[in-house]
């Protein structure tokens, strides 16, 4: 019932690491049970959120159909946990209108100006 856990494992069988096989639906499971348990331990970890977004922005055959305003959601949910690198990826999406987020400024500063805490 490890977040980190999950979230390590996830990533292991998605890219074959630490001696597992290629075993993409696996890690997206792993990163999954991980994401719902995000925000429920201390420190909250936002980073299978993160990963679970940008393998939605671009999708995986026969696992994950690409959607991008799914992946904006979990980049959202991965920032309000104060993880930066969700909290940029999103400054960018205002900045230039990508992943279905109209061009906002405002809200790109905002993201942008997120603080940075030691997981992100």
């Amino acid at each position: 019932s490890h977040p980190g856990a999950m979230h390590r494992l996830g990533l292991a069988e998605i890219n074959g690491e630490l001696g597992l096989s290629k075993r993409p639906r696996e890690g997206v499971k792993w990163l999954k049970r991980a994401a719902e348990l995000a925000d429920a331990v201390d420190p909250p970890q936002p980073q299978s959120l993160h990963e679970l977004a940008m393998l939605s922005e671009k999708g995986i055959d026969n696992v994950i159909f690409k959607d991008e305003e799914y992946a904006a959601e979990l980049l959202a949910r991965a920032s309000e946990l104060q993880y930066a690198p969700s909290a940029y990826k999103l400054g960018e999406c205002y900045e230039y209108g990508k992943m279905g987020c109209p061009q906002d400024s405002a809200l790109s500063i905002h993201y942008y100006s997120k603080p940075f805490f030691p997981w992100g």
